[in-house]
Order: structure tokens, then sequence, then C-alpha cells
């Protein structure tokens, strides 16, 4: 072969192996970068994972106290109403008892205020 031909030939495969290596630096600048992505994501999906736990926790306590909470006014229901059903009972019995004795007074006491009227009428 020719000098020139082996010179020429030398010189563009050492400028080729230069813009490879290039290449090859600027990719492994490349993966480096997708690596330091990668190392961030895995942080904030274990940092999320961590977040969704506590709000798993959260959210199973709230149920807790809610059905704890539906049992409680559950059980006032239950003891409101039977309290009342009670005053329901006392009130009707205070009713039919007292009733008929105003209404006795009352009656009595008409005839009082009439039998007072006509005595002083007669007076008159």
């Amino acid at each position: 072969m020719d000098k020139e031909l082996k010179a020429y030939l030398d010189e563009r495969e050492t400028r080729m192996e230069a813009r490879m290596d290039e290449r090859f630096a600027r990719m492994d600048e490349r993966f480096a970068g997708v690596d330091e992505r990668f190392k961030q994501m895995e942080t904030e999906v274990r940092h999320t994972r961590v977040l969704v736990e506590g709000v798993h926790d959260n959210v199973r306590l709230l149920a807790e106290s809610a059905v704890s909470t539906g049992e409680r006014i559950d059980s006032l229901r239950k003891e409101t109403t039977g309290k009342l059903e009670q005053i329901e009972g006392a009130v009707g019995m205070i009713h039919k008892i007292l009733v008929p004795r105003v209404e006795n007074l009352e009656g009595r006491v008409k005839i009082l205020e009439a039998k007072a009227e006509r005595e002083n009428r007669d007076i008159l």
C-alpha cells in the first residue's frame, strides 16, 4: 500500500475512533444521568409507599372510628328510645289520673261560683 493511503486511512481511523470515543463519553454521561434519575425515582417510590402506608393506616383507623361511633349512636338511640317510652308511659299515667281530677275540680269550682253568684244576687 501506498504510504499516503496508509497515512490517510490511519488518520481517518484515528478520527473515527476519536468521534466514537466522544460519542461513548456522551452516552456514558447520559447513562449516568439516567442512573441518577432512576435512583431519585426509587427514592421517591419508597417515600410514596411510606406515605401510602400511612394513609392506609389512617383510613383503617378512621373506618374503625366510624364503626365505633355508629355502634355508640345505635346504643344511645336504644337508650333514648327506652327512656322516652318510660316518660311517655309516666306522662300518660299522670294524664289519665290528673285530667279527670282537674275536670272534676273545674266542675266543682263552677258550681261554687254559680252558688256564690246566686247568693250575692239574693242579698242585693
